[in-house]
């Protein structure tokens, strides 16, 4: 499954395999082509941050995939600054 950003025409993929947390960050274009940093981490491992100034990434979307109560996985919104996400 995969996990979808979209802002403006651009549109970003990012596979996902169960429970786990994505940050999606604008970051400087000389750190990034697509100017985009995506943080996707388990709940076992650490989160990962962008290694360039902590003033220059700015944070887009923070989402989390979660079981729901029928046991599927399902998308939890913490934080859309800009953008929108799907899961599919």
């Amino acid at each position: 499954m995969k996990i979808f950003y979209t802002r403006g025409k651009k549109k970003t993929e990012i596979p996902v395999y169960g429970p786990c947390t994505l940050k999606i960050y604008q970051v400087p274009a000389a750190y990034s082509k697509d100017e985009l940093f995506a943080a996707l981490w388990s709940p076992s491992e650490l989160e990962p941050v962008p290694a360039c100034g902590h003033a220059e990434a700015v944070l887009l979307a923070h989402v989390g995939l979660v079981v729901g109560e029928s046991g599927s996985l399902a998308l939890a919104e913490h934080h859309i600054a800009e953008g929108e996400v799907r899961y599919g």
